[in-house]
């Protein structure tokens, strides 16, 4: 049951960083759907998509960074009790950084009517997620196994919908140099 209070805390200061980004995506969302409605030209919001990804990723590495050498600070000193959770936090960081840089990619896909297209993705990535943490569990790696897991998952799943949102604005290519 300690375990338990350990990743609870892990993915509660983790969820706090997801809002992040997420707030962005819902201050831009307006802007999506202005310039949408105005031709209905999906290649006039690619900035608008293009942007806030690339401003998204080179930010949340310096905000990942702080709570990944605070947190360590933090629990060594004040909440010690919860230091066995420290490794799992520091893990799940990673899947942080590639959930959080997509997260404003909802109201775009929302705008141009293409929602549905996710919901494919969305099941796979919490598929994916159940296999590797029961088989991380299971194999014995504990709370970090159940990290590295969630943490695949999340990758899988961020770069998916960055992958989804960009082939509407350039070739196949220039996706993968974009990542």
């Amino acid at each position: 049951m300690t375990s338990l209070g350990y990743y609870a805390l892990c993915m509660t200061i983790n969820e706090y960083l997801f809002q992040f980004s997420y707030t962005f995506g819902n201050v831009l969302s307006p802007r999506l759907v202005e310039r949408y409605s105005e031709r209905e030209s999906i290649e006039d919001l690619r900035g608008l998509v293009e942007n806030p990804l690339l401003i998204i990723a080179r930010v949340a590495p310096a905000a990942l960074g702080i709570v990944y050498f605070a947190s360590s600070a933090v629990l060594e000193t004040a909440l010690s009790s919860f230091l066995p959770g420290l490794a799992s936090l520091q893990i799940l960081l990673i899947g942080t950084y590639f959930s959080s840089v997509p997260r404003g990619l909802s109201s775009f896909f929302i705008t141009i009517r293409k929602q549905a297209q996710t919901v494919h993705l969305y099941l796979v990535a919490i598929g994916l997620n159940l296999v590797l943490v029961w088989s991380f569990l299971h194999a014995g790696w504990g709370l970090p196994g159940a990290a590295i897991g969630t943490t695949i998952s999340l990758a899988f799943f961020g770069t998916g919908l960055v992958v989804l949102a960009l082939r509407y604005f350039m070739p196949p290519l220039a996706v993968i140099r974009f990542l």
